[in-house]
């Protein structure tokens, strides 16, 4: 049997009568276990609800289904919480589910094989539920799509800071979400209503397409955007995130189907130094992180590492551990000296903390893509980071909208000018469906009909 992960959100809830009759059940129990003196008049219904739906969400309701659940109660608490949807309600609520016998750990903590750098690297315990859920909650999922809708807590637009963590911590740092206060919405009030705006409209098209993930259904709220920004600043970061951007890149993100059609990733070749290149005026090398004598892969990780660090000696820690032990810290000052030789007109960029300053910029030319495909186009896309997944049928459109996006951000006269080259990703076509797709990539998609995107794409569906 195939195992399927999902990580649970508490991003959404549900109005199903059902639904919120028992979890209104189910916080009472709580109470009467937890509360013998007083009883609480914290929300524990809307905690349940939230944890109930996740799980809908995310098929928990199937044999096959692996539950990804944080269980760290820091994750939860004021000083740490990743967004306002993590509250200590929740965690109460999932801890006495564990406890009470629902949920029963079935996988330890494990690596993210295709994690990069500043990416998650471990998936929490991961969780599947017991006959006694079954039982005594529900046998399977009883919201329709259109009861489940954004939960409340759930941010469209989100501020995290970053401050010193105890000498107890293992972190440096805390990134708590932090509320944003009415002077910094009318400071950058612009910038948040029309990011607000066009989550509410990119939310409500993709809850009208049908997405499935091999082969299974992929429920409108593991689409739904927050935008989040950094360090206390709408000048860092910024950029759009959503639940499905945890699924694996190589091995899931190719069979992500929109409406029955195959889906390509298309991104920027080197967008950050093409970025810090354009705004010096100067032209970049063919390729910034090709450097004789090492991977290049390992090249664009420390290179990343050097754009996020304040200084090269903690680049270098970073370096050492990001690589786990392939590489001393000496090596790793040679690679960074490397780096640098390769693109010293960019040197002052380096070992600044500048990465977050390029996330911003990198936002918004993904912020003009989804506005064209939202407000104009009408067609859905999932937006990962720097990069975007369409229908295959839309990849000139994608193409198009990527280089004019960054022309404007970048205010480039000429939308062809040192713009970086593109590279898109998807499963292993068969050759009609890839000329087809080369045709859009030359900007020459008038050229192939309805009829032959049809038949191409029947074509592939014949081979699943």
């Amino acid at each position: 049997m195939d195992i399927k992960h999902h990580y649970i959100t508490y991003n959404a809830v549900s109005t199903n009568s059902t639904l919120m009759s028992i979890a209104y059940k189910l916080a009472e129990r709580w109470k009467d276990e937890n509360n013998k003196v007083r009883r609480t008049k914290r929300d524990f219904a809307s905690a349940f609800n939230s944890i109930l739906t996740g799980i809908e969400i995310c098929q928990g309701y199937s044999d096959n289904t692996y539950l990804w659940i944080p269980i760290n109660k820091n994750l939860y608490n004021t000083y740490e919480k990743r967004n306002f949807t993590y509250t200590t309600e929740v965690y109460n609520a999932l801890t006495w589910l564990i406890k009470s016998g629902y949920l029963i750990q079935v996988q330890g903590i494990e690596r993210s094989e295709d994690a990069k750098r500043f990416e998650m690297k471990y998936r929490p315990y991961a969780y599947q539920l017991t006959d006694k859920w079954k039982l005594d909650i529900s046998e399977s999922r009883l919201s329709t799509k259109d009861e489940i809708v954004r939960n409340p807590l759930a941010s469209k637009v989100l501020l995290r800071d970053r401050v010193k963590a105890p000498k107890t911590s293992k972190q440096k740092y805390r990134k708590p979400a932090i509320n944003i206060t009415s002077a910094m919405y009318q400071e950058n009030a612009e910038l948040l209503d029309s990011s607000t705006k066009l989550i509410e409209a990119y939310d409500e098209l993709m809850s009208k397409q049908d997405v499935t993930l091999l082969g299974e259904y992929v429920h409108p709220r593991r689409l739904s955007l927050t935008r989040i920004f950094s360090h206390g600043s709408f000048a860092l970061g910024g950029r759009f995130y959503s639940p499905i951007q945890n699924i694996k890149k190589d091995e899931e993100r190719p069979h992500i189907r929109f409406n029955g059609d195959p889906a390509i990733e298309i991104d920027f070749k080197a967008v950050h130094p093409m970025i810090m290149y354009g705004q010096l005026g100067l032209a970049p090398p063919e390729d910034p992180y090709e450097i004789d004598g090492y991977i290049r892969d390992d090249v664009k990780i420390a290179f990343n590492i050097m754009l996020n660090s304040d200084n090269a000696h903690s680049a270098a820690g970073a370096i050492v551990n990001d690589f786990e032990g392939r590489i001393t810290t000496e090596e790793a000052h040679q690679l960074q000296e490397k780096i640098v030789e390769k693109n010293k007109p960019i040197e002052k960029f380096f070992n600044t903390g500048d990465g977050l300053k390029l996330q911003f910029i990198d936002s918004q030319i993904m912020a003009e893509v989804l506005s064209y495909f939202v407000f104009e186009l009408k067609h859905p896309i999932i937006p990962i980071h720097d990069s975007a997944l369409v229908s295959v049928r839309d990849t000139e459109h994608l193409v198009v909208s990527l280089k004019d996006a960054f022309a404007k951000v970048m205010d480039k006269e000429d939308r062809y000018a040192q713009i970086p080259m593109l590279k898109g990703e998807a499963s292993e076509f068969k050759d009609h469906l890839n000329e087809l797709i080369l045709k859009c990539f030359q900007l020459r998609s008038e050229e192939v009909s309805k009829e032959e995107w049809d038949a191409a794409i029947e074509e592939e569906s014949r081979l699943l």
